[in-house]
């Protein structure tokens, strides 16, 4: 080689370093990544350096000199260049689950390296169909993409829409001058990818990456793996079941079990897996808890009896669940379904544990379904091997949707393989047309591929019910052992992961309130949840920034303090008008004044509610004849607990005032954790309380009548 030559060559190679452009389709060697014997599960770097201007954005999107992204889209933010040209990269995002903002970081690095200008767009379709469409738009700088690197959820908000004919015209008119578009998204914004593809016939250069918390469709999916290895953790947390009782685990996956079944093998106690695609009945459910030592149960959201089970119908047909049939059978139109036209989810983990109760077990039913939706960066191993996740997948992803732009293709989506292989540290990335990637896949047609004729025989060795001869004995291989966690450490994290959940849900005009019930003490629930968080500083970055977002729209209810329903309802109101949310932490022992107007209000709105009240005072006639006496005359308060399940309540009173509200149950989430220290003093410190977002006043203090109730009839509500 001549030396002109490789003079040249090498100042190429250090311009290209400079600017960090790298548009290879694998790694040639995995980045060291972060295991979880490493105190930080994620240490951004600045790819870019500090090339932006200072002073453009105000301090106050700032938190210790770190830029919040998530804080992005609020009026005085600077919005840069929005105007839509040939030299633009628009992204948007789908839904909000898992951490989606890796994968963006990536896309806009990679763009900007070649000279494009990159804008993103909140809320997905509708933020480009809207009439303020201009204002959902924000030009993505350096120091924005570093600092969305590693961040939970996404920070462009998330969409739940199908495209019309008008829809496909308007984005192509608004947005069909882009150099390209590129999505993150499920089922219905990778088919709308494709659709727009097909309906500005070719012209307009739009791609697609995959999306699905189910993971169910042909390819890898985007942040799964951080939902994995949470869930893997959170089965740790709560896998201390003392004999004679059980633990029904709710987890996401409408059609496909994925999910449940790689969550299940962090568990170190036996446990059974239930997912849509095997059948299982009730009797079989019972079997494995009373005769083979099985601790936790692990349900996909979608699994399903069947009618003729002579199991299930013997619980089904107990009034215990006679507003169920109401709300199914005899009203089919209080079916609701969400905004695809799915019918909403709902009771499968209800209907097994109240099975186990029946039969004279005690069970307890914990749901990391929000937790695990909202969870950042988990890290790049799991039990010393390297997987898939965003710091692996990102940029080769990226740098073929890049590619794919620079071609002029279009209508494709990016995608890697399903088992998530790497060969000789390459991921490999193909793309493909949309129709070929989101048509759904499930556990059964998956393992057929990966396993052939044994497939069934590998869904038995991974312990799924309904399969020949499973042992539910754990696989110690892939248990993450958190042995130092406290409980407020890990309550802490599961709460604030389900709020950023929730804020990203909540849109313009439609709010969303995060309801989480938890079993511990009222001062690991206020130091885990409240707003004040003395220690933040010291968090993980993507934790602290959550927090450093969230914490101004936490309300705290706990057991020792009273509170009206007129209150609680007021601070939603407040909470929500400030921030658009609003998440409230609450003591699974919360009490209820059951003669509150409110409360009465809420039962005469909630036909569910009612009925299950009504049976509560029928199996408490002490309780009955004091709220049948009081109600009528001036009297105190009567105050009732309940054994769980008391948000359920609290979501009730969301959807009276007309705020949606979603509930998370995570009574026995954290019993296999260390206690922690406990400051016991602080219930009788009102004033720093209030600055935690408790709310109420002490129990006893003026009021009579408190009267406490386990009642088990009230697990089903």
């Amino acid at each position: 080689m001549k030396k002109g030559n490789s003079k040249g060559i090498f100042f190429l190679i250090l311009l290209l370093v400079f600017i960090n452009i790298d548009i290879s389709y694998a790694y040639d060697s995995l980045r060291p990544g972060l295991d979880f014997s490493a105190k930080e599960k994620n240490t951004s770097t600045k790819r870019f350096g500090k090339v932006d201007i200072p002073g453009k954005i105000p301090k106050k999107f700032y938190v210790n000199g770190e830029l919040n992204p998530y804080r992005m889209f609020e009026e005085d933010f600077l919005r840069g260049n929005i105007t839509i040209d040939e030299n633009t990269l628009v992204l948007f995002t789908g839904g909000g689950d898992v951490a989606l903002n890796t994968q963006l970081a990536w896309l806009a690095r990679l763009a900007i390296g070649l000279g494009w200008k990159v804008v993103a767009v909140r809320n997905g379709y509708e933020g480009m169909l809207a009439d303020n469409w201009q204002e959902r738009l924000i030009e993505l700088t350096p120091e924005i993409i570093d600092a969305m690197e590693g961040l939970a959820s996404t920070v462009l908000g998330s969409c739940r829409r199908k495209l019309k004919e008008e829809d496909k015209k308007l984005i192509i008119e608004r947005f069909g001058k882009a150099k390209g578009i590129a999505g993150i998204g499920g089922n219905d914004h990778l088919k709308g990818i494709g659709e727009i593809a097909e309906f500005s016939e070719g012209d307009v250069k739009i791609n697609g990456i995959g999306k699905s918390i189910d993971n169910d469709f042909w390819t890898g999916m985007c942040g799964y793996m951080n939902a994995v290895i949470l869930g893997r953790r959170m089965a740790w947390w709560l896998a201390n079941v003392p004999d004679g009782e059980v633990v029904v685990v709710e987890v996401m996956g409408r059609k496909s079990g994925s999910l449940a079944l790689d969550v299940a093998k962090g568990c170190p106690v036996p446990y059974a897996v239930l997912i849509p695609e095997i059948e299982v009945n009730m009797d079989q459910v019972l079997d494995v808890v009373k005769n083979k030592g099985v601790k936790v149960l692990f349900v996909s959201e979608g699994v399903t009896f069947s009618k003729q089970d002579k199991g299930f119908r013997s619980i089904f047909m107990k009034d215990i669940h006679a507003l169920y049939r109401y709300m199914v059978a005899a009203d089919p139109k209080r079916r609701k379904l969400d905004s695809h036209g799915n019918p909403l989810l709902r009771g499968t983990s209800l209907y097994v544990q109240s099975a186990l109760e029946l039969s004279g077990l005690k069970a307890h039913l914990t749901s990391i379904t929000y937790p695990t939706r909202g969870t950042p960066f988990q890290g790049d191993k799991i039990a010393g091997r390297t997987v898939c996740s965003d710091n692996v997948v990102s940029k080769p992803v990226a740098g073929k949707l890049i590619e794919c732009i620079n071609k002029g293709e279009t209508g494709l989506v990016i995608t890697w393989p399903i088992d998530y292989a790497l060969e000789d540290g390459r991921v490999l990335v193909e793309a493909k047309p949309a129709a070929e990637v989101y048509s759904l896949r499930n556990v059964e047609q998956t393992y057929k591929k990966l396993y052939g004729k044994h497939w069934k025989r590998k869904l038995a060795e991974e312990n799924v019910l309904g399969t020949e001869d499973p042992d539910f004995s754990p696989n110690k291989e892939f248990i993450i052992k958190e042995a130092t966690m406290t409980k407020e450490q890990a309550a802490r994290e599961a709460f604030y992961y389900t709020l950023i959940s929730a804020r990203t849900m909540s849109k313009p005009g439609t709010p969303l309130v995060s309801c989480v019930e938890m079993g511990l003490p009222d001062e690991t629930i206020i130091k885990a949840c409240g707003r004040i968080q003395p220690g933040v500083k010291t968090f993980e970055r993507p934790l602290r920034m959550i927090i450093e977002t969230t914490r101004k729209s936490v309300i705290v209810l706990t057991a020792k303090k009273y509170v009206s329903f007129e209150v609680i309802a007021n601070e939603i109101k407040k909470a929500v008008k400030a921030n658009g949310y609003a998440g409230i932490a609450l003591s699974k022992d919360f009490r209820i004044d059951i003669g509150d107007p409110l409360f009465l209000e809420v039962l005469k709105n909630d036909p569910v509610l009612n009925a299950k009240f009504r049976k509560f005072l029928k199996a408490n006639p002490d309780v009955n004849q004091k709220f049948l006496k009081d109600r009528n005359i001036a009297r105190g308060v009567i105050l009732v607990s309940f054994d769980h399940d008391v948000s359920k309540f609290i979501r009730g009173l969301c959807n009276l005032i007309e705020i949606g509200a979603k509930r998370t149950n995570l009574d026995y989430a954290f019993e296999n954790l260390q206690k922690g220290y406990v400051d016991t003093n602080i219930l009788e410190k009102d004033e720093l309380l209030a600055q935690y977002g408790v709310l109420g006043s002490n129990i006893g203090i003026g009021h009579r009548n408190i009267i406490t109730r386990r009642d088990p009839s009230l697990h089903s509500l």
